[in-house]
């Protein structure tokens, strides 16, 4: 078995036939950070360089602000409509940018596309946008059968954000008594409160699983406008999410003849004839293209490059000049944001600030306010800090402390703020200066070193400038000097945004054929023709690889497009995701499905679909997931191998096979994860969190290939793995360990005397109290035990012929439900199983909720030849770790009849579709009185 594991194995079969379209090299390149581009150094007017023999400087003038010369286009909100005005009772007026466009939000409706500076005003242009929909709907809005999906999409990269736009769009719609719901990747989000909103505030990566599943087609059926923020992000790795998402919903509107009206916003766009193409917009009255002239505050840029200097150490320099920056900043007693990339290096600027400044105790105020707020001695080193007006923000620290270092700076208490791009993402605190400190960060997505994202600086520089304290702010970007070229490009609006879709064509032609867009040679050429990438190609060929003359005609790009389907097409046939019919018509199988519906690379999949058989080794099965294609950017340091080393002498799953130092590492985090190890060092913690995040998708995707397959040992591990990663708790350990507000101190008597839950209902209050020699708790302990999910089945066989049976399970819940420790609805996964546990007869899905604790399943069983002495009824928990049960059912007692019954026909009749689904489901087949309930499986996949 080990040797069919190796990596390998499942490459061998890829060979691809020469006179397709190679895209391995396409979609493993990265040729984004590698432009020539990048590194040209473009000086403009408006710019002026300072010479140093440490470093080098740019500065780049901020642009006078062009409202104030043309304030005669400002629109008051006096003059809007009374029923649009009401929403605007502490807006005045609107600033120019906003000015220009309202009239084409409200009274026309074409797809519109605005790039401008961060701090403009885009999101008032996305309600005008919202208002309009309102005002179309307004005859239906006060039914109560209104509408059953939402209405409008609104699209951010960062859950930060998405909170912040909530809440914000949740106050504007109040008065029209209209709801928003944000919808997160980790949050669960039942179907019928989706059907209640009016705007859902989600990921690209949420609605793109949502929509393409072939039957959530109604939530694009019934919706009406989709905002994509950020749009610059196609040039990023996730772009390629986002160009997806307009592909599919172009082509749906083109062929159901429905008009979706697309509103892209984006910081930076220099190409955006492109963007507007893109979007399918009128580029002589719906593109609005504004630069930095239309910023409400201007800011002056400084990008310093430190020299590669022979045995200079580029990270102190960078400190070095940090330090020298904040002596001048003190001086002059502005405000300013020192952005730095890790949690670890908030707390030691900080103090190096203090050392440098020789910063002594300044606020007796902010002392006063830290001694009433902070009660733990664990922040006494932030209120060391807090005394010289220097404060810290990051993830680490509780919500109560950041809220109370974000009012004192906002109130002007503390001249530094030193935080994470926490602060740059949702949270609107802005500063007379913001400082980022280097640029090289660690990309847990990538496994690898990584320049920061230009979309973070944007975010971060728009924190500059204070609204009607400063005339313009000022933003400084500690760099190498080899990265110069390339942010001067950016901040200048010089470099063009381009495709990222090659990277991943042959999934995401996948998923298109898995919602049904395409599903042809020609389909396919269609979709590609609505891509971000065809437009690009067109202007910039050697960007990608290709040949100039490729794309200069009508015939040579139909060409290229025919070739890169065929070539996606041929590997995904040849790893089983699709079937051509004789038609010449693409077909997903239900692997190809399973790893379209959960995100999973299609090696990734076709390798685990290969190699995992019936296994009962927890090693084996870990190794297996360790060696996943999308693991395998995972490499070992030499800085780590001692943190490593310590790892595999403690980790609980030895590994005994010591053939690939890095496969050891996904081994080794993995568990890691589970028991909760802290590390040193940040790297190793960003690459156990991607590998978890990575586990837990692929888990989910092979608890219903094992179902397919009716390989019920494989099920067991994933649905096991997928828990234990996601609640970072090993199964042994108590089941109270789940409950986050649960005492420690009583969790470890209670694992001390092996006391489970059923013991805990069973034993008496004195019996309980004398074991364990508790005397306060009991009750306590009793009501916890209560709430963990437990469930009481009943179960009826009646016989039909003499291999025919037929199953009733009657299952009641036992469990007190709180929206405190439980889902609106919680799932249950039963499966019925012969003696041996090797056969899957039948499985479903089932749920409780407060208002439903009893569930019904009748399901016919065909028995085998010998008839197996038991079946065993196995029902699991999705979410609760040491949640099982396992229910034997004897037939060895079972009289079955040798004469034909009376119910006869019946059967007669059926054995046809019997047939029919044992062809398709060789391992097991559907009953005919109640088939499994794959409407509560869709929602689960749906909201997953």
């Amino acid at each position: 078995n080990n040797k069919n594991l190796s990596k390998n194995t499942y490459y061998k079969d890829l060979k691809w036939n020469d006179r397709f379209f190679d895209l391995n090299n396409l979609e493993k390149s990265n040729h984004l950070l590698n432009s020539k581009s990048n590194n040209h150094l473009q000086i403009t007017q408006n710019s002026y360089k300072i010479y140093n023999d440490l470093y080098e400087e740019i500065c780049i003038e901020p642009k006078h602000n062009i409202a104030k010369i043309n304030d005669k286009f400002i629109i008051s909100t006096n003059q809007l409509p009374k029923w649009i005005n009401k929403t605007f009772s502490k807006i005045k007026k609107f600033n120019l940018m906003q000015s220009k466009i309202y009239p084409m939000t409200i009274l026309h409706e074409d797809n519109i596309f605005v790039s401008a500076p961060t701090g403009s005003g885009k999101t008032l242009v996305a309600y005008f946008c919202i208002l309009k929909v309102i005002k179309r709907s307004s005859f239906h809005l006060n039914s109560e059968d209104r509408r059953h999906f939402p209405e409008i999409v609104y699209l951010a990269p960062m859950k930060a954000l998405i909170r912040e736009l909530n809440d914000y769009f949740k106050k504007l719609l109040t008065f029209y008594k209209l709801n928003t719901l944000k919808m997160i990747s980790d949050s669960f989000v039942p179907l019928s409160k989706v059907k209640k909103t009016f705007m859902i505030i989600t990921t690209p990566e949420k609605l793109d699983i949502i929509t393409r599943k072939s039957y959530n087609e109604i939530l694009l059926n019934c919706l009406n406008l989709l905002i994509i923020d950020e749009l610059h992000l196609l040039h990023y790795a996730r772009g390629n999410v986002i160009e997806r998402l307009i592909g599919r919903i172009l082509v749906h509107t083109t062929y159901n003849k429905k008009n979706i009206r697309l509103l892209g916003l984006s910081a930076t766009f220099p190409n955006f004839i492109d963007a507007a193409k893109l979007l399918r917009v009128n580029i002589d009255r719906s593109l609005f293209a504004f630069d930095q002239s239309f910023r409400t505050i201007p800011i002056k840029y400084s990008i310093i490059g430190i020299k590669k200097i022979e045995n200079n150490n580029s990270t102190l320099l960078i400190e070095q000049i940090l330090l020298e920056k904040t002596k001048s900043i003190l001086s002059k007693k502005s405000q300013t944001i020192i952005f730095v990339h890790s949690r670890k290096d908030c707390l030691k600027t900080a103090k190096n600030v203090i050392k440098y400044n020789n910063i002594e105790d300044k606020s007796k105020e902010i002392k006063e306010i830290t001694e009433q707020e902070f009660v733990n001695l664990d922040n006494k080193s932030i209120n060391k800090i807090l005394d010289k007006k220097i404060g810290i923000h990051n993830a680490g620290l509780s919500a109560k402390t950041r809220i109370l270092i974000e009012d004192l700076f906002y109130c002007k208490k503390l001249l530094f703020l030193i935080s994470t791009s926490t602060l740059a993402w949702g949270v609107n605190l802005p500063a007379k200066i913001v400082l980022i400190k280097g640029t090289t960060i660690y990309d847990s997505s990538l496994c690898k070193w990584t320049e920061l994202n230009f979309i973070e600086i944007l975010q971060m520089f728009g924190r500059a400038g204070r609204p009607q304290f400063d005339i313009h702010g000022e933003g400084i970007l500690l760099t190498t000097s080899d990265k110069i070229g390339m942010y001067l490009a950016f901040l200048n609006n010089i470099l063009n945004i381009e495709s990222t879709l090659l990277h991943k064509i042959t999934d995401s032609i996948n998923s298109e054929i898995t919602s049904g867009l395409i599903y042809n040679e020609t389909s396919g050429i269609n979709w590609l023709s609505f891509s971000f990438l065809f437009i690009r190609i067109q202007r910039n060929p050697t960007f990608y690889f290709l040949r100039k003359d490729l794309s200069k005609s009508q015939n040579g790009l139909s060409i290229l497009k025919s070739k890169i389907i065929k070539a996606a097409i041929k590997k995904l046939q040849i790893c089983g995701f699709i079937l051509i019919n004789s038609r010449k018509i693409y077909e997903n199988t239900t692997i190809g499905k399973i790893a379209s519906y959960n995100d999973i690379n299609f090696l990734t999949f076709f390798h685990l679909s290969n190699n995992l058989s019936t296994m009962f080794d927890e090693g084996l099965f870990l190794r297996t997931l360790c060696l996943s294609d999308d693991l395998q950017k995972i490499v070992v340091r030499l800085d780590e191998y001692l943190d490593l080393k310590m790892l595999v002498d403690i980790l609980p799953i030895p590994y005994i096979i010591e053939e690939n130092v890095n496969i050891l590492k996904i081994f080794a985090l993995a568990q890691a994860f589970i028991g909760r190890f802290s590390f040193n060092d940040s790297i190793l913690a960003c690459d156990s969190k991607y590998i978890q995040k990575t586990m837990v998708k692929i888990c989910h995707g092979l608890i219903y290939l094992s179902l397919f397959k009716g390989n019920i040992s494989v099920f067991l591990f994933s649905l096991k793995y997928s828990k234990m990663l996601d609640l970072r708790l090993w199964n042994i350990l108590h089941p109270f360990r789940q409950f986050s507000s649960f005492s420690s101190k009583l969790i470890g008597i209670l694992e001390k005397f092996q006391l489970s839950c059923q013991k805990i209902k069973k034993i008496s209050h004195n019996d309980l109290r004398k074991l364990t020699g508790i005397s306060k708790n009991i009750d306590y302990l009793k009501d916890m035990a209560n709430y963990f999910p437990d469930l009481k089945t009943k179960i009826k066989i009646y016989t039909l012929t003499s291999n025919l049976i037929v199953l009733d399970i009657e299952l009641h819940s036992l469990f007190y439900h709180s929206s405190n420790f439980h889902e609106l609805k919680e799932y249950f996964w039963i499966n019925i199983t012969n003696s041996t546990c090797e056969e899957i007869f039948f499985y479903d899905i089932i749920y409780f909720s407060k208002n439903k604790s009893v569930q019904q399943i009748s399901t016919i069983l065909c028995l085998t030849n010998p008839i197996t002495p038991y079946i065993f009824i196995n029902i699991n928990s999705h979410k609760w770790l040491n949640c099982s049960f396992s229910i034997p059912v004897s037939l060895s007692d079972l009289i079955l009849p040798t004469l034909l019954t009376k119910s006869f026909a019946l059967q007669k009749l059926e054995s046809h579709e019997l047939k029919e689904n044992k062809k398709l489901h060789p391992n097991y087949f559907y009953n005919r009185i109640n088939k499994p309930n794959f409407i509560e499986e869709n929602k689960l996949k749906l909201l997953q």
